[in-house]
């Protein structure tokens, strides 16, 4: 975590101050509110509290136009008594978090609220946000924001996961749907196996036409129509109704021997019947088997879609806060960029002036140049002139007295 320099809050306006104070109380109370039960009375306990803490945090930290929010407040010159949150025990680590949450959301969110305020209360930790009241303290706008990991993703692979992630929650639901359908079957089983005992034990010991005939209907009633009729279970009573299912099965299996064991030492007339339904009813356990074995994998695999969705689902959080501060730098690397631009504007501007300048100074040195060219050739002439004019002298003076 980086470490942010103290600094005063200056906004231009306490009206958007006032509103998003009691914007915050009533994000923050409805997000309590929505994870725990509490009733009007714990509630207005909660809005105080709430109210104490920011506002505690603003007289401390935010001036408007120059002067302290306690100042500009009118009769309100008391000085302000931090709240011990840890203490008064209003305030746990999953709260903290949902506070977070809901506070940068709102803060981010507000039109009329001052961009400067508005980064400030984005980049405030958990930690800080809930002990704000204590510390007395909000980080410096102009502090740099915090430092990314570097298995930071870009937009587009954050795009693509969480593309990935819809899909694979899409064919989870359409799966666990199907689960559920065949977990269905479980309280079936749990009521066919509380009367199986009873009426099987009913056709073992009065081995008559009529009382087979009314077995052979109820079961034909109760057994295998009720499997795919039954409402839907409860997740806490599903081990135990697996259990209670394969304890029944046991229970059949050996009903089922001793009815064979009693069906070969049965009358003639009745043998053949008795073995041929008991053949039927050992081949509808089989498939009560089948079917428990099937819903109790199909509840393994319900629950570990539940997991698969509830990572997933942890996942996209996660992008979704990595894409919101990728968002926030981003936008202070735009306006860096545009300072940056006008900066640049300025260089182009003087580099324009410094050229004209350079060209003028081109020509006025041509000028000087042609000048002193000038002046050369004057002095040359005149000098010749004056050695002609000296040649001649003595010429006449040597020369002309000779002869």
């Amino acid at each position: 975590m980086a470490d942010f320099r103290p600094s005063k809050i200056e906004v231009k306006s306490r009206k958007c101050t006032n509103v998003l104070i009691e914007e915050i109380i009533i994000s923050a109370t409805e997000a309590t509110t929505s994870s725990y039960e509490i009733n009007e009375n714990q509630k207005c306990h909660w809005e105080k509290c709430f109210k104490e803490v920011y506002e505690g945090a603003f007289h401390e930290c935010v001036s408007i136009d120059g002067q302290l929010w306690s100042e500009s407040n009118g009769n309100d010159t008391t000085e302000f008594e931090p709240v011990d949150v840890e203490k008064k025990e209003y305030i746990n680590g999953e709260l903290t978090n949902q506070l977070h949450q809901t506070v940068t959301e709102v803060a981010t969110k507000r039109k009329h609220c001052p961009s400067r305020y508005r980064s400030c209360l984005s980049r405030l930790t958990a930690k800080q946000l809930c002990k704000l009241g204590q510390l007395k303290v909000i980080c410096n706008p102009k502090t740099e924001p915090l430092p990314l990991p570097d298995n930071v993703l870009s937009s587009e692979e954050v795009l693509d996961r969480l593309r990935d992630t819809e899909s694979t929650l899409s064919s989870i639901l359409k799966t666990s749907g199907r689960e559920i359908t065949k977990a269905e079957n479980l309280r079936a089983v749990m009521e066919i196996k509380r009367n199986n005992s009873s009426k099987m034990n009913t056709l073992h010991t009065t081995p008559s036409k009529k009382i087979e005939k009314q077995t052979v209907s109820s079961k034909k009633m109760r057994f295998s129509p009720r499997l795919h009729s039954v409402s839907k279970p409860r997740t806490r009573g599903e081990k135990t109704a697996i259990r209670h299912a394969e304890r029944n099965i046991e229970e059949a299996n050996f009903i089922l021997q001793e009815m064979e064991s009693e069906a070969k030492m049965a009358p003639i007339s009745y043998r053949s019947q008795q073995i041929s339904r008991i053949r039927n009813y050992r081949h509808d356990l089989d498939n009560i088997t089948k079917n428990l074995q099937m819903a109790a994998s199909s509840r393994n695999k319900l629950y570990q879609g539940t997991q698969s969705l509830n990572r997933a689902t942890d996942s996209i959080a996660r992008t979704h806060q990595i894409a919101a501060e990728t968002d926030e730098i981003g936008v202070e690397i735009i306006d860096e960029l545009g300072r940056q631009r006008e900066t640049l504007g300025r260089t182009r501007d003087r580099l324009y002036d410094t050229d004209s300048n350079l060209t003028k100074s081109r020509k006025i040195l041509k000028t000087m140049a042609t000048r002193v060219m000038t002046n050369k050739m004057i002095l040359i002439v005149i000098i010749l002139l004056e050695v002609c004019g000296l040649g001649g002298v003595i010429y006449w003076k040597f020369f002309t007295k000779h002869s």
